[in-house]
């Protein structure tokens, strides 16, 4: 798993030169495409994902830190800090496979069942757009806030 957290690390690094408000949105598309990577591995995708995006939030936190000489945040710390919030975000995201055959979208939140926030996706992929647009998004975080864990 290291080495996934090390090539994420490395495969989010573009993204630093996207414009800010493009730049969030391309952080999501690369979590997204390391846990469709998960997913083709054939590991169960929950108890793969989730390990794996708290470990490279430990990693993207090493590299605000180190690139925070005396506690002030350079460029490069400002973007690691928009990875480690983006994977904060993602840390309470999942998508579930529903008995119709349709995936929704959770966020876990303080109640022991997760909050389903949208739901009727015909697959992971269409709910993965979903959880990257600016729109669905910010259902998450509102959803996110209004229950911290």
């Amino acid at each position: 798993m290291r080495d996934l957290v090390e090539a994420f690390i490395g495969g989010v690094t573009p993204a630093e030169h996207a414009m800010h408000s493009n730049r969030r949105f391309a952080i999501r598309q690369v979590i997204t495409e390391y846990e469709n990577m998960i997913r083709a591995d054939g590991l169960g995708a929950d108890d793969a994902i989730q390990p794996f995006v708290r470990q490279a939030k430990d990693r993207a936190f090493e590299e605000i830190s180190r690139h925070s000489p005396d506690g002030v945040p350079t460029p490069e710390a400002e973007f690691y800090q928009d990875v480690f919030d983006e994977l904060s975000t993602r840390s309470r995201v999942s998508i579930g496979e529903v008995k119709d055959g349709t995936f929704n979208v959770r966020v876990s939140v303080s109640s022991p069942l997760p909050h389903v926030v949208k739901d009727g996706f015909l697959s992971i992929n269409v709910a993965q757009e979903w959880i990257n647009s600016d729109l669905g998004n910010a259902i998450i975080r509102n959803v996110i806030a209004a229950h911290p864990k």
